[in-house]
């Protein structure tokens, strides 16, 4: 089966957000855009800076044509979804994997379905986390709701307890396969002037990053530098826009990234892509080819680390300058949605 010749269905009762967008228009680059597509999804427009096409199959229409397909990939789907169960469990030669993108709670149901080649996992874990460190990562999600969003109802409740509940680790399951995140890349411009040496703009969602992006401050403050600082802690994107967003992203010599409610986030993936040194605190997870400390990245462990490497790669030297370009370099060859939608091709012809 050629990939020109293949057809791919994306199966989703979601609405549009990461990994059905992404892979989407990656897909549609390699396949082209009548080879591709969509279930009903429930967003005709954008959400965010993500887009999706109006022109979706009709409710029921999937029965009749299931079996037209090489490629069937599931995204955030329910239960009570009345067409799911069919297309999952009916028996046609489509390949079918499951995109986990959420830890989902149903992820054991899903993955132990004859019917599903692979489950591809968003966050697939390095190493099985201790009984004790399970526990305590769990009180202190609770313990994040109560205090960084006491405003908050019981969804938010609900999906901290998902990401706990949903943890894979690698090895463990023989049909997991890791499918970080990406994004695709709009008005990438190369800045060379830079106005901030370091800039963090975020959605203020767990303890790491509240602490993190408060120690970026003071260091700056300590060793002289202009840093960016903006930590919103109501609206899931930056409140300055999206334009103003990747302006002062492009800006800055470095972009702070940290775990949110998971690891895996837009801005590990955005600082790299738009020309800006990563200073990432270290992830436990799973990513095939990922950046290298000190060359392609800058990671820490805790705030002193933090500090050391904003004072050897930032205050002290060039060196961020190219860490920065080796980088969006890695980036545009391993991590672009046409890379992750070749990486999902590549699975179907196994």
């Amino acid at each position: 089966m050629s990939c020109n010749a293949m057809k791919v269905l994306i199966y989703s009762a979601d609405n549009g957000a990461f990994p059905e967008v992404e892979l989407y228009e990656g897909l549609r680059h390699s396949l082209g855009d009548t080879n591709v597509v969509l279930h009903k999804p429930k967003v005709y427009g954008t959400k965010g800076n993500r887009t999706l096409p109006t022109g979706a199959m009709a409710d029921g229409e999937i029965r009749e044509r299931i079996d037209e397909f090489d490629c069937i990939l599931f995204f955030y789907c329910t239960f009570a979804d009345k067409d799911f169960e069919y297309v999952l469990n009916r028996r046609t030669s489509a390949v079918k994997m499951y995109v986990d993108g959420v830890d989902d709670f149903f992820v054991r149901r899903v993955y132990h379905n004859p019917e599903v080649r692979y489950y591809l996992k968003r966050e697939l874990y390095k190493h099985a986390p201790s009984f004790p460190y399970t526990i305590a990562w769990g009180t202190r999600y609770l313990y994040e709701t109560a205090h960084i969003h006491p405003q908050i109802n019981y969804k938010w409740i609900f999906t901290k307890w998902a990401a706990l509940s949903g943890i894979a680790i690698s090895g463990r399951y023989k049909k997991m396969r890791p499918l970080p995140m990406t994004v695709i890349p709009r008005d990438v411009k190369s800045t060379e002037k830079k106005v901030y040496d370091l800039s963090f703009m975020g959605h203020i969602n767990s303890i790491d990053r509240l602490a993190y992006a408060n120690a970026a401050q003071r260091i700056a403050v300590e060793l002289g530098l202009k840093a960016y600082i903006s930590k919103d802690y109501l609206n899931p994107r930056p409140a300055l826009g999206r334009d103003a967003y990747l302006k002062v992203l492009q800006s800055s010599k470095a972009g702070l990234s940290t775990r949110g409610i998971g690891y895996d986030t837009y801005r590990y993936w955005e600082i790299p892509c738009y020309g800006t040194a990563l200073l990432s605190q270290r992830t436990p997870q799973v990513i095939p080819n990922n950046f290298v400390d000190g060359d392609s990245a800058m990671y820490f462990s805790g705030k002193e680390e933090l500090n050391q490497k904003v004072k050897r790669y930032i205050a002290k030297s060039d060196e961020w300058r190219e860490i920065a370009r080796n980088g969006q370099r890695q980036f545009f060859r391993y991590h672009t949605p046409e890379k992750r939608a070749e990486y999902i091709l590549k699975l179907v012809k196994e």
